[in-house]
């Protein structure tokens, strides 16, 4: 019930507006035309071109885990796909567009949607879990004082905690399973029953997945590449304006402006990631005003840019037609 709630429109609308009302006017509009109107453009321009190395990551990403299942898709279509179905995850309350690209692989490409929903759980909250470690460890690499011996402790704890998940699962630690089968037993409930079955066969081929460290390795140097990327870009929106920001603060920043902004529910986290950067920078000594700029500047070289190649690659899906459900399928897993 609260999180249907929270997916209405005129729950999210208001907050959204309200939240990014305040960024704009904490960005001081006079004083940001005139700092808009001295800044270099050049840090940008190479802000949105890190966006198709962001996609190609994607689709490595995505890809990779396909395949493990026996399912080999091209990389056009697949960068399609991959940028489609981020688009309608950010656009719709709740990451509930990824629905979407379950049902695309189905239809277009032959992957059942056991695995296809396999695939996307894994995406999402495997990503989302790295995201926050990270973020969480680069905040405390900062408030230690950027010491060179805790950058390379934090990082041997980021390799550990990252590969935590694989060996959860090949210690027989899920979860998931254990709720599918408590359903499956239900005495009297047929649906439910049905629910269990469903998620117990969703958390085998998710468990095929996470428990193979090599595929689990891919995914993990995969995720930090583009984490890392979305870093630069954030350090590039400041650079633009004049402020200097290294890879760790802006991984820090932009981690919690994105962790936020999924856990809120709304569409692109719109107002809640950019009040987070509006709130965070001030306290590494950034100007408010600078700190609201650059939270747009942000959603300018990343948010947009994606969003319209989103919207593009749904018009090229929908030109496209069906297309051979069996070609590019292996005859079992990779």
């Amino acid at each position: 019930m609260r999180l249907t709630l929270l997916t209405r429109w005129y729950v999210y609308g208001p907050v959204a507006i309200i939240l990014l009302g305040l960024v704009l006017l904490r960005a001081r509009p006079v004083q940001t035309l005139s700092t808009l109107s001295e800044s270099d453009w050049r840090p940008l321009a190479l802000a949105i071109a890190l966006n198709g190395v962001v996609i190609g990551l994607w689709v490595v990403r995505s890809g990779q885990l396909l395949r493990h299942h026996g399912h080999r898709i091209p990389a056009g279509p697949l960068a399609l796909l991959v940028t489609f179905a981020n688009t309608a995850s950010s656009l719709t309350p709740a990451s509930t567009g990824e629905i979407a690209r379950v049902v695309l692989l189905e239809r277009r490409h032959g992957v059942p949607l056991g695995t296809g929903t396999a695939v996307v759980l894994v995406e999402r909250f495997m990503a989302l879990y790295l995201m926050a470690i990270t973020t969480g460890l680069a905040w405390v690499w900062l408030l230690v004082g950027h010491p060179a011996a805790g950058g390379v402790g934090l990082a041997i704890v980021v390799a550990a905690l990252a590969f935590a998940p694989t060996i959860a699962y090949r210690a027989g630690l899920r979860p998931l399973d254990a709720i599918g089968r408590r359903l499956e037993r239900s005495p009297a409930d047929g649906r439910r029953r049905r629910v269990g079955h469903q998620l117990v066969e969703v958390d085998a081929r998710i468990a095929a997945t996470v428990a193979d460290a090599r595929r689990s390795g891919v995914f993990i140097v995969a995720s930090l590449a583009i984490f890392a990327l979305f870093a630069a870009q954030f350090a590039l929106a400041a650079a633009a304006i004049g402020e200097d920001l290294d890879l760790a603060t802006a991984w820090a920043i932009q981690g919690v402006a994105i962790v936020v902004g999924v856990l809120s529910a709304i569409p692109f986290g719109l107002g809640v990631s950019d009040a987070a950067i509006a709130l965070l920078l001030p306290t590494l000594s950034v100007d408010p005003a600078s700190a609201a700029l650059i939270a747009l500047l942000f959603r300018a070289v990343s948010t947009l840019p994606v969003t319209l190649l989103g919207i593009g690659s749904y018009v090229l899906l929908a030109r496209g037609g069906p297309t051979d459900r069996t070609a590019g399928a292996d005859a079992g897993p990779s």
